[in-house]
């Protein structure tokens, strides 16, 4: 009998395997893909959580502010995104063929003759072999179950460390930085001043200089008045910086032992040259030509500075008659009244700038150190401003003591700034309307209801309303201003305080298959 098997009309069964376990590395590659997926997604979803957060924290704050409440700080530490994937691959098979059977059929047949006797019989037997043969069916079954969970680790920022970090003013250092990095002089002017001191400093004909307090200028936003006295200040004068090239320079070093512990790159900077006399090693540490940078107010626009020049000659008209008399310095607080008489203008034009800040410690004399104050202010002097209005051989120089606000004072002015939005300064742009070149607000909140989900940048729910910060967006309008841009300054100083363990990390994800 011949196999079916040898006669070619039924595959193998290794195709029939091959083919199942195709299909079996088919449906494992396509879960992988899933798979891959959902967990790249998944940390772009943690970065925007994160993003949120963050946003309707700073926003929270200024709120608070706004209400004069205590303000509270949280930062993520760590996000940890879990992923755990459980797979299943199975075979089922069901058995159909290769089975035989067989069959087997038995006869006899007689035959008589005509008296009845028996003639003879025959037999005949019959065996009939079945052998069938069927397909045999491979089900492949895969299943692959995913579960997801978050754990964060937040830290709450209530440090002596993180406290004393917001509290001091802003390094002008960093202000410098977001200068050279092309953020708006208008609005870090706003934002890190927290007021300008006015004074002149009066030189008579061989005589010692004596300082006449002239005004206070408070950035203070609730107030009207401030609020209108303090932009005219500073579109008249804004923050700056100037720089200077440093060249290279050698500083001489008695032995090695002065500089331990000596940092790397400090020792990559020193090189020792045998002194011809004594033949000993001299060492010297050079420091490479390098720029820097000096924070300043930057020279008056004089279309700008009528309203400002007109107070400053007023205060000096009052205040000078017992200046020259007094023999003295005058207290702070004589002549502060404000006055709009004087010649708009008029003495500015012999500008010159001549600024030290104060936390370098650079002061060239005791003059200088008087005049200069404490830690976060900077000094500024234009020489000769009140020259004509002196009597012939007194130099009457501008001094302009400039106070540097704190992070949380930048926090507490926001809160002032959404507390009377209709009497808050705007800055200028390009976008203002020519009738009205200062329309840009420094940040507007305002509730959801006002605004479009579209432009929305930050949404927050606090005590029982719920607001929202407009989109600046690319193009400026009157009605977002520089919003989004003014969160986004305040979160990176506030960062510049957090320890480098309270401050966010990359979001990590864990895959246990």
């Amino acid at each position: 009998m011949r196999s079916p098997r040898k006669s070619g009309r039924y595959p193998p069964h290794s195709a029939r395997l091959r083919v199942s376990a195709s299909l079996i590395s088919a449906a494992i590659l396509l879960n992988a893909c899933a798979f891959r997926s959902q967990t790249t997604g998944m940390a772009v979803e943690y970065n925007d959580f994160v993003a949120q957060t963050t946003n309707r924290q700073t926003v929270l704050n200024v709120l608070r502010a706004r209400e004069r409440e205590p303000m509270h700080f949280t930062s993520f530490s760590e996000v940890f995104g879990q992923v755990r994937g459980v797979g299943s691959a199975s075979i089922g098979s069901a058995f159909n063929g290769d089975s035989g059977s067989t069959t087997e059929t038995s006869s006899a047949t007689t035959t008589t003759g005509a008296t009845g006797a028996l003639t003879g019989n025959s037999a005949t037997a019959t065996r009939t072999v079945v052998d069938s043969i069927g397909a045999t069916n491979f089900t492949p079954n895969v299943g692959v179950q995913v579960t997801t969970g978050t754990d964060f680790r937040v830290v709450a920022n209530a440090s002596d460390e993180f406290y004393r970090g917001i509290l001091n003013p802003l390094a002008p250092s960093v202000i410098v930085h977001y200068l050279r990095q092309g953020f708006p002089a208008d609005l870090l002017s706003h934002l890190i001043i927290g007021r300008l001191e006015f004074s002149a400093r009066i030189t008579p004909p061989g005589g010692e200089p004596r300082t006449v307090h002239l005004r206070t200028v408070v950035n203070s936003p609730d107030d009207a008045a401030r609020a209108a006295e303090f932009a005219h200040a500073i579109r008249c004068r804004q923050l700056g910086y100037s720089m200077r090239h440093s060249p290279e320079r050698v500083l001489p070093i008695d032995d090695l032992t002065s500089l331990a512990p000596i940092a790397p790159e400090l020792l990559r900077r020193v090189r020792a040259t045998p002194d011809p006399v004594s033949g000993r090693l001299r060492y010297e540490v050079v420091t490479p030509a390098q720029p820097e940078f000096t924070l300043l107010l930057t020279q008056p626009d004089a279309a700008e500075c009528g309203p400002t020049a007109a107070m400053l000659e007023g205060a000096i008209s009052r205040a000078l008659p017992a200046t020259l008399t007094s023999g003295g310095s005058t207290p702070p607080g004589t002549g502060t009244a404000a006055g709009n008489g004087g010649r708009p203008g008029g003495a500015a034009q012999s500008y010159q700038s001549a600024v030290r800040v104060t936390s370098t410690g650079e002061v060239r004399d005791e003059a200088s150190r008087q005049s200069l104050g404490q830690l976060g202010e900077i000094a500024f002097s234009s020489v000769g401003y009140f020259n004509a209005t002196l009597p012939p051989g007194y130099q009457g120089d501008l001094v302009v003591d400039v106070t540097i606000r704190s992070v949380q004072g930048i926090l507490y002015y926001l809160g002032e700034y959404i507390r009377n939005p209709q009497t808050s300064p705007r800055l200028a742009d390009e976008e203002c309307h020519e009738a009205e070149p200062y329309c840009l607000p420094i940040l507007r909140v305002v509730e959801v209801r006002e605004l479009l989900a579209s432009e929305r940048f930050v949404e927050v729910q606090y005590r029982g309303r719920r607001y929202a910060v407009p989109l600046s967006g690319a193009r400026l309008s009157a009605r977002a201003g520089r919003s989004s841009q003014t969160i986004d300054l305040v979160q990176q100083l506030l960062n510049l305080n957090r320890s480098a363990r309270d401050l966010p990390s990359t979001p990590l994800l864990r895959v246990a298959n």
